[in-house]
């Protein structure tokens, strides 16, 4: 009966560690599955998403700046500078505002650019 007892219990302590080795297994793969969809999901942004995300608490979600030393892109304030300066600038940084190279591709700046100028009602 000991030897029994002995064996049931050292079958229960196997399958036990195995089912945590499966959790932590699973753990890891759903971990791994988000990092990967974030990063498509950073990869797929629109210039709306990224503005939203990033230029609009100083810039605001409609384009008037929510700081007082922030462009308001409604007037068009600063968007009438070429493109790939514009692009340098939110890349490295300008003023208080901080540097993007680190977050976004140029591509991902300059889509958030283009539609900070849709946002422009001088020009319409």
């Amino acid at each position: 009966m000991n030897k029994v007892f002995i064996l049931m219990k050292y079958f229960s302590l196997f399958f036990k560690l195995k089912s945590y080795t499966i959790v932590s297994l699973t753990c890891l793969l759903n971990l791994h599955a988000t990092i990967l969809e974030a990063q498509n999901f950073q990869e797929n942004m629109t210039g709306k998403d990224t503005y939203t995300a990033i230029c609009s608490s100083c810039h605001g979600i409609d384009g008037h700046a929510t700081l007082s030393y922030a462009p308001n892109f409604v007037d068009g304030e600063r968007l009438n500078q070429d493109l790939k300066q514009l692009v340098e600038s939110v890349r490295e940084g300008l003023g208080r505002m901080p540097p993007q190279e680190a977050d976004l591709s140029d591509d991902q700046i300059m889509d958030a650019i283009k539609y900070a100028m849709s946002l422009n009602k001088k020009s319409m």
